[in-house]
């Protein structure tokens, strides 16, 4: 298993949602309740991110007016509105989100500037977040789906891999790796930064020609992912590698004071030992075939 750590800076997430509310608020005034009312973003919002949901502190500014006969009853005020959006990433990399406004505490207690309510301005707050909290939400979770993807970081990391593995090569030969699963730890947030670490399970095989078709890993959650799962690693080598690989060995040695010619090799493993047949021309150009046996307890060689 290929072990992983991404990070994501909370300001990058800040910068998305403060579009994302941006986008959502219409910049003139609405109806509700016979108010017209004005919301704006007071600031960047703040993010902290734990297990699968992102809790979001933004601060607005509300401003609300109501025509009372001759006179317009007028306000303001500031508050902190409390958003949690939930996320989650299916076996098939898709992310889901539900955001929704949880609650709100005032940075800044509201002032009428004129007039009196026949409503408690807390009454008010709660009316226009009611009728606003559709439009906010929805396009958070719409800029979270659109620019926030588990996905294409899963695509960049495992392109990223293969890279660095292509810079392998023996005699032709290469590294290719074939993932199958993606292993996740719930999220946790560190110095300012949102931090997914896990682990990817994958096959590797040392070979000529890329023996995998194109497949996207499926993703798993877990509680805890071991550290002792980091560090294992399974190698597969083909047998065409092993073959050339003995057979630019025995090309090597000498016969007669002539240099042995291999042609034809052939492995044939067990559990504690693997037998390699070989072909090869001696210096009278005659065909000959021999078995090697390497005993992997003994690491010794015995030719028949």
């Amino acid at each position: 298993m290929i072990g992983f750590v991404f990070k994501v800076t909370n300001n990058a997430l800040e910068r998305l949602v403060h579009d994302a509310i941006m986008d959502a608020l219409p910049d003139h005034e609405l109806e509700v309740n016979g108010f017209s009312i004005n919301l704006k973003v007071l600031g960047a919002p703040t993010i902290q991110a734990e297990n699968k949901t992102i809790q979001i502190s933004l601060p607005l500014g509300i401003g609300f007016s109501r025509q009372a006969g001759l006179f317009t009853v007028q306000g303001h005020g500031k508050i902190h509105v409390k958003i949690a959006s939930r996320f989650d990433v299916s076996p098939d990399l898709n992310l889901t989100t539900k955001s929704a406004i949880e609650d709100h505490i005032w940075l800044e207690k509201p002032v009428i500037d004129f007039g009196s309510l026949d409503i408690t301005v807390e009454k008010l707050v709660d009316l226009i977040l009611k009728h606003y909290h559709d439009m906010i939400v929805h396009s958070i979770d719409k800029g979270l789906k659109t620019k926030f993807s588990l996905s294409s970081v899963i695509d960049q990391l495992l392109e990223s891999l293969q890279k660095d593995l292509s810079k392998f090569s023996y005699h032709g030969l290469k590294v290719f790796l074939q993932p199958s699963e993606i292993i996740v730890e719930p999220i946790y947030n560190e110095a300012g930064k949102m931090v997914f670490r896990g682990g990817i399970s994958t096959s590797i095989v040392c070979t000529l020609n890329n023996p995998f078709e194109p497949k996207r890993p499926s993703l798993r959650w877990v509680d805890n992912l071991l550290n002792d799962n980091l560090s294992m690693m399974r190698l597969d080598i083909a047998e065409e590698v092993i073959s050339q690989i003995v057979c630019e060995f025995i090309n090597k040695q000498e016969y007669g004071g002539e240099a042995l010619d291999a042609k034809e090799c052939k492995v044939d493993f067990s559990p504690k030992k693997w037998t390699l047949f070989c072909c090869w021309k001696n210096p009278s150009k005659q065909k000959l075939c021999s078995k090697v046996r390497l005993v992997t307890m003994k690491q010794n060689l015995s030719f028949t």
